[in-house]
């Protein structure tokens, strides 16, 4: 090091801040309080009517979504001999900007249904393959 570094090292250890003015102390408070009730007031409005809503459409989801018992109807001949769901991929896209010109994220859901069918007389079978691809909603961004 040269002796100008150590001077201005030296120069900077000796340094100590200052105490902060009872003032300032009061308007960072009042500030940091304000954000505090700002942040309150949107957050849980924002959940309290969307809470019910997407209860709801969970609800209706269940209870209107097609089943699997057609192609029994249809082939009578035919039995159930294997069926199975893969597990539910839940990804969150890029955001998007909203007409109001708050950002939110869409939600898409991927799964897939697949049953085997065996004719027992014929020796015949039938795979039934379904892929599901949905937007299940959008997930609110907060920015500051």
């Amino acid at each position: 090091m040269t002796d100008d570094t150590r001077d201005i090292e030296k120069a900077l250890r000796e340094l100590r801040p200052r105490a902060l003015s009872p003032a300032l102390k009061a308007s960072i408070a009042r500030g940091m309080a304000e954000a505090n009730q700002a942040k309150r007031n949107t957050i849980i409005p924002f959940l309290a009517w969307t809470t019910p809503f997407a209860a709801a459409a969970a609800v209706a989801w269940m209870v209107l979504s097609p089943s699997d018992t057609t192609s029994l109807h249809v082939l009578p001949g035919l039995r159930l001999v294997r069926a199975e769901q893969t597990p539910t991929e839940i990804a969150l896209l890029e955001p998007v900007k909203l007409d109001d010109g708050t950002f939110a994220r869409p939600m898409r859901m991927r799964w897939s249904n697949a049953a085997q069918y065996r004719d027992v007389q014929a020796g015949a079978e039938l795979i039934r393959y379904a892929p599901h691809d949905e937007i299940i909603g959008l997930v609110p961004i907060e920015t500051y």
